[in-house]
């Protein structure tokens, strides 16, 4: 949810995992009133890979993100619904606030109208990064704009391909120790780079920009050793203890550097549980990133205390 010239726009998945479409609707302050529903993706399709055969899929955002000039900017992956992995990075924007959709070179391939044809796996030229299933990469993960109006993204998968993988979750996200964060960003004449984190990877980031486009990241990194109670562990899921016995890490590259030179700057010690979200508001209006954390339970299900930590930032 976003707010907009004093309303909002709320987007939304219609349908299950793997086979829903994603959905935008308009606030209407004045009168109170949602409005303007309109469909902007479709899971229709076949996708063949190394995994399996699917049908249908649906999307997971990174963000929907409006830069300086009201162009409303999203990058996403798609998940299939047969077992496996999400892939690719996909790129639109929109410069009339999610009604039509432009790719990567600018040309039209999205119309939410009811007549249009949606966002979809064979619309030409929004895949910008093909990375593969067995790569394991994670969904919805983080997005911004810098003050250029340039697209970054820093997502989590497999730094190259390995054995590890499967058809059986949660094998395909890939062992921990291979896993690595990777900033994808888009250029003025709308080219992608690339560098990889040199840090341990945790849950999924959240990314902020200063009014310099220095970029800061946040995610709660896993504490050696650390592991889940039992009865929690038992889910199975992939590295568990990034989310359960971590610490806040924030990380920082300069818009000097390209961005190329990512760095710890600051660890809070916790040990925190869940993801670490950040206030953007107060952020851009003050130049205080107020960063929300949870103190991690002793015991399942035990409440524990939200802190909230106030950083400011000065890049030299």
């Amino acid at each position: 949810m976003v707010r907009l010239r004093g309303g909002l726009q709320f987007c939304y998945r219609a349908g299950a995992s793997g086979g829903g479409d994603r959905k935008l609707v308009d606030y209407d302050p004045a009168t109170g009133l949602w409005h303007g529903t309109r469909r902007i993706d479709s899971g229709a399709g076949t996708f063949s890979d190394s995994f399996n055969t699917s049908h249908s899929r649906c999307s997971y955002p990174n963000g929907y993100t409006y830069d300086g000039i009201g162009r409303l900017h999203v990058t996403w992956v798609w998940r299939e619904s047969t077992q496996g992995a999400n892939h690719d990075l996909m790129y639109a924007y929109s410069e009339d606030r999610g009604l039509t959709w432009k790719n990567n070179q600018g040309q039209l391939v999205g119309d939410s109208r009811p007549d249009g044809k949606r966002l979809c796996l064979d619309s030409p030229g929004i895949v910008v990064v093909p990375i593969r299933r067995t790569l394991g990469i994670l969904n919805t993960q983080a997005q911004a704009v810098d003050s250029r109006g340039r697209v970054h993204v820093v997502i989590s998968h497999l730094a190259k391909e390995t054995d590890s993988p499967t058809l059986k979750y949660p094998g395909w996200l890939g062992p921990a120790e291979d896993r690595r964060y990777h900033h994808y960003w888009r250029t003025d004449t709308g080219r992608w780079q690339h560098t990889e984190l040199p840090v341990a990877v945790g849950n999924r980031p959240k990314l902020f920009f200063d009014r310099h486009d220095n970029a800061i990241l946040i995610a709660n990194v896993n504490r050696p050793g650390a592991t889940w109670p039992a009865p929690i562990k038992s889910w199975g899921l992939p590295d568990a203890s990034s989310f359960f016995h971590g610490y806040l890490t924030i990380m920082l590259a300069t818009a000097a550097r390209k961005w190329e030179d990512w760095q710890v700057i600051h660890r809070e010690a916790g040990p925190f549980v869940n993801e670490m979200l950040g206030d953007r508001y107060r952020w851009r209006e003050e130049g205080v990133l107020s960063i929300m954390v949870q103190e991690t339970p002793k015991k399942p299900r035990e409440p524990t205390p939200l802190r909230i930590l106030d950083f400011r930032f000065v890049v030299r």
